[in-house]
Formats: C-alpha cells, sequence, structure tokens
C-alpha cells in the first residue's frame, strides 16, 4: 500500500508516541525531549516545504552529506530544500530514535520525477546532530538503502532525461548545471526540473530504462 506524505498534525502525533511528548516553546531547549521537539519542527518544515522555518533552524557552520555532495555552510545546504520545494518532492519520515543530540529514522522520497524514470521511492536513514537549537549535520547513518531505491539507482535512471534535456532543450541546462559548481539547487531549478520531466514523459519518454 502506498505510503501518504504526512500532513503537520500527524506527523506530530507519530513522533510524540515515538519519541515523547514536546514542549513546543523555547528552540534551545536541552535534553532529549527539546531534541526532539526541534527535530518534529524541521522535519514538519520539510514536509510542507517551509523554507523560512528550516532556515531558521539550519546553523549558520551546518555541514550535509548527501549521497555524494558535501554542502557546507547554511546557503548551500538550503539547496536542495528549495529544490525540494520547486520540484513538489513528498517526504515520509517513520522509526526516529534520539540519543542525546542526535537522531536517526527513516525517509522516504518521492515525487513526479522520481516516478517518471521508473522508480518508486528513495529511501534514506538518515542521522541529525543538533546543538544550541540548530540542526549542524545532516548525513546517513551506517543503514544502507536497499540497491533499488538508493541515489545511485536514481542516478542511472535519470540518465535518458539528462540526455533528451541536453539534446532538446540545451538553453536550460545553463539554468541546471553551474560548470563549475556541478547542478544548481533552487526552488528555480526544481521547478524546471518538474517541467522538463513532464515534457520528456509526453513525448514518451525517449530512451527510458525498463531495468
Amino acid at each position: 500500500m502506498k505510503r501518504k506524505a504526512l500532513r503537520p498534525s500527524l506527523l506530530r502525533t507519530m513522533l510524540a508516541f515515538g519519541v515523547g511528548a514536546f514542549p513546543l516553546a523555547g528552540s534551545c531547549a536541552t535534553g532529549e525531549s527539546g531534541v526532539a521537539d526541534l527535530f518534529h519542527r524541521y522535519v514538519e518544515a520539510s514536509a510542507s516545504h517551509d523554507l523560512a522555518t528550516l532556515e531558521a533552524l539550519t546553523s549558520d557552520d551546518i555541514v550535509w552529506h548527501l549521497g555524494p555532495l558535501t554542502f557546507e555552510g547554511k546557503a548551500k545546504a538550503l539547496g536542495p530544500n528549495a529544490y525540494d520545494a520547486g520540484a513538489r518532492t513528498e517526504l515520509t519520515y517513520s522509526n526516529v530514535q534520539v540519543e542525546g543530540n542526535v537522531v536517526t529514522f527513516e525517509m522516504l522520497e518521492t515525487s513526479e520525477i522520481i516516478r517518471a524514470v521508473g522508480m518508486t521511492e528513495l529511501r534514506h536513514y538518515p542521522r541529525f546532530e543538533f546543538r544550541d537549537g540548530l540542526v549542524v549535520r545532516k548525513g546517513p547513518s551506517t543503514r544502507k538503502p536497499p540497491a533499488a531505491h538508493s541515489i545511485p539507482e536514481l542516478n542511472r535512471r535519470m540518465a535518458p532525461l539528462r540526455k533528451w534535456i541536453r539534446e532538446t532543450h540545451p538553453d536550460a541546462l545553463a539554468k541546471l548545471v553551474d560548470p563549475n559548481e556541478g547542478f544548481i539547487f533552487s526552488e528555480e531549478s526544481g521547478a524546471l526540473m518538474l517541467r522538463l520531466t513532464r515534457e520528456w514523459v509526453a513525448s514518451g519518454s525517449p530512451g527510458r530504462l525498463s531495468k
């Protein structure tokens, strides 16, 4: 049965049962209940693409390891969140565990783009670290996702779509890829990728991988 993205109220209830009741006041609360509160506010903002709240809860010196990429500093680390907003990414969280200032959990990610290339979802097992009321480290835990739901598999399946974009919309590449920095993560690039994906699907998804 297909999972649905959690509504903020439902997400709050699930996290409360998983890690305890959360005080809503005081973003600098200490202890596991305070960290759990910060975490649930952060993931609610991620699920609803509330970029202002994410910015407020992110440390200036954050380091985020996302697959093969590393984002250092608040401005760069907020890029993938902005991209998700533009691409209308759907996020679902479960199996939350809080130990001190560290939270590990399971995250399912899907979108129209992910489904268009033949995947149902990405599975992530992140580890977040909090300090002074802010998230300072984001990265993978020791648990690995199944290969069929991993970032390398998504990259493999995205190859025909990327090829089609290069051949049919070369002008779009400048808005998607910086020659020095690589892929541009922004709300605008997310919206553009969604639009191009829809065009690719409408044209018959040329080159789409079946396996």
